[in-house]
């Protein structure tokens, strides 16, 4: 089990925070003014289960089972923003342009594979092999750009409030590319020989992404 922004055994998530921000600050920048939040965790995760069981005899009974459960969960909030230009003394914010950029690219790579091998001999076998792979990955994000409270003083000529004085002007953007790619593998094998033979077998695999 392994876990980026969220706590074991919780249904609730405590994010990892990844932050660009001014808030109630002043800015007079002589060129470009650029804000960037990124977030890239990365769970890499690989688990194999496998047994084995051999029976012979005048009476050969052979049972195996393998089962494996990976559970991967990301939790993110990424931000970038301008809240505020203060409204007092030196106020406004102004460059040649302005750029606030968020984005998640979180990522799960996860691999699980039960595998069962049951083999039997005799006048009288049986075999039972069950394989069970389980893989439970969660990725939950939230990505924001954006300027609140930066919206000048009328009665202060010199305040704009978020300015660009070029034609590069204000560009706010949040991007979400976060990925999952999960494989789950279950192989069960019984093989029974003899003057009686009873073999049975049986597997199942399931990958859940959210």
């Amino acid at each position: 089990r392994n876990f980026i922004g969220w706590t074991p055994g919780s249904d609730v998530e405590t994010p990892a925070q990844v932050r660009a921000y001014l808030k109630d600050s002043s800015i007079l920048a002589g060129g470009s003014l650029a804000q960037t939040a990124i977030a890239g965790q990365t769970i890499g995760s690989v688990v194999v289960s496998g047994s084995v069981a051999i029976g012979g005899g005048t009476v050969g009974l052979a049972a195996s089972a393998a089962g494996v459960f990976a559970e991967n969960k990301i939790g993110v909030d990424v931000k970038t923003f301008i809240d505020g230009d203060r409204s007092s003394g030196s106020t406004g914010i102004t460059a040649d342009d302005i750029t606030l950029q968020a984005s998640d690219a979180s990522s799960i790579h996860a691999v699980v594979a039960a595998v069962s091998v049951s083999l039997s001999g005799g006048i009288v076998a049986a075999s039972v092999s069950v394989g069970v792979s389980l893989a439970r990955n969660t990725i939950t994000s939230n990505v924001d750009a954006y300027i609140v409270n930066a919206d000048g003083v009328a009665s202060v000529d010199a305040d704009f409030g978020v300015t660009a004085r070029t034609a590069g002007g204000i560009t706010v953007s949040a991007t979400e590319l976060a990925t999952i790619n999960a494989v789950s593998v279950a192989v069960s094998l019984a093989v029974s020989g003899g003057g009686a033979g009873i073999a049975v077998s049986g597997a199942g695999a399931d990958a859940n992404n959210i």
